[in-house]
């Protein structure tokens, strides 16, 4: 009997909050449950994480020899394009927290420690919207260079969308290099089949 008062006293509400931050990697295992209503910054935040799973699967597991991988001498890896993303889904978190900085390690990072910032960046880009007002998001701009603006609506057709785009590339990819996609992954329901 005293197991599980030990079991009780090490669950205590700050190891509980450790072993959550440990697993924030994995937040996107699932599709996380949906925003309360349908805002503007709501439907965007369930495009990110509809990408966000799809890409945690699409790079989950992959070898060296993945990342290597290319269908041709002029194509890009699989590690070249998940630089791309990275870069991609940064300009979109620097629009909605305009104080977000690169990482400036990005260069010494491994491919799995790039996926798992690339991860992350993805669920402050969900943070950062959640429950957004509709009159705050309609004025989110996306700075360029020489002070030109350009609207939302561009990094929805642009990076989000390509995003998505790579992240079937990821997928196909995997495959030629024999490392499938796990067929428990349900892309309709956002969880794992049983």
């Amino acid at each position: 009997m005293k197991t599980p008062f030990l079991l009780l006293f090490f669950l205590t509400p700050a190891s509980l909050v450790m072993a959550q931050s440990a697993r924030s990697n994995d937040f996107f295992y699932e599709i996380p449950e949906p925003p309360t209503s349908y805002t503007s910054a709501n439907v965007v935040v369930r495009m990110i994480d509809g990408l966000a799973f799809r890409f945690y699967w699409a790079t989950k597991g992959l070898r060296e020899k993945d990342w290597n991988y290319a269908p041709g001498p002029d194509a890009r890896t699989v590690a070249e394009t998940l630089d791309h993303v990275y870069g991609m889904s940064q300009f979109v978190l620097r629009t909605v927290e305009p104080e977000y900085e690169n990482s400036k390690d990005e260069k010494t990072m491994s491919n799995e420690e790039k996926r798992m910032k690339l991860l992350e960046v993805y669920r402050m880009t969900r943070q950062a919207l959640i429950d957004m007002p509709d009159e705050k998001f309609s004025q989110l701009k996306i700075k360029l260079g020489g002070g030109k603006e350009l609207p939302f609506w561009n990094h929805i057709n642009g990076p989000i969308e390509d995003a998505v785009w790579h992240c079937g590339q990821f997928v196909s990819f995997r495959r030629a290099s024999g490392n499938p996609l796990n067929k428990s992954v349900s892309m309709f329901t956002g969880k794992i089949r049983d």
